[in-house]
């Protein structure tokens, strides 16, 4: 899963505190693998985007130089995918102590805020388009002043365990995982960057300056070797 973020609060909260360790005596959420199919299928999705991205690469200066990088793009897709899957169920968390709450990132950072600054918990499940499954969960943590202080995505959370996540944070959380919804829907909720509403858009022109930028290196490196 790309990894979980954490948005930027205002200038006015004090910065989010990143370690590697949790609070003392806090409670933890941890994903659920049996509970996380639409994750996985959203993860081989791009894992084959990436494939195909190499593979047409290659293809375009000859038959060998495709089947090179068509078997980059087999073994690197499949093995990020297999590397993100497995941090993930080991490491990501939503945690609540007597005085914070926080996240642990798939790389196993943590991440924490005052529970003071905490004003409620917006749930959806976000659609990215066609082919990705029935969206993937997302968790926002919203402060006093509207500001994301926190926002968690991906499957595989337990709901029995969120309900006691939430009793310790004292929130009712508005919306569900149940209906997958659009980021220009969420937006109307909670604030959502430029970027973020526009994935699709951001997703093909980084494609098209990788495929680009690769084309250009290996037609230079061509020119070279001929020589």
């Amino acid at each position: 899963m790309p990894a979980p973020w954490v948005g930027r609060s205002g200038d006015d909260r004090p910065a989010v505190r990143k370690t590697s360790r949790l609070p003392s005596h806090a409670f933890v959420v941890r994903p659920d693998p049996a509970a996380a199919r639409s994750r996985t299928q959203t993860q081989r999705g791009s894992a084959l985007a990436s494939t195909l991205a190499f593979a047409f690469c290659g293809l375009a200066f000859g038959l060998r130089s495709g089947f090179w990088l068509l078997g980059a793009g087999f073994f690197g897709g499949g093995a990020a995918l297999l590397a993100h899957i497995t941090l993930y169920f080991r490491n990501a968390s939503v945690f609540a102590s007597e005085t914070k709450f926080g996240m642990t990132t798939t790389l196993g950072r943590v991440r924490s805020r005052e529970r003071s600054q905490l004003a409620r918990v917006v749930l959806s499940r976000v659609s990215y388009g066609a082919g990705l499954g029935a969206g993937r969960p997302e968790m926002y943590f919203v402060g006093r002043t509207g500001k994301v202080l926190m926002l968690v995505k991906g499957s595989g959370w337990v709901p029995e365990q969120l309900a006691i996540l939430w009793r310790h944070l004292g929130v009712v959380p508005e919306g569900s995982f149940t209906r997958a919804t659009t980021l220009d829907e969420v937006s109307r909720i909670v604030p959502v960057a430029w970027a973020r509403r526009n994935a699709g858009v951001v997703a093909v022109l980084v494609m098209f300056a990788f495929v680009f930028g690769l084309t250009a290196f290996l037609a230079h490196l061509g020119i070279h070797v001929n020589r």
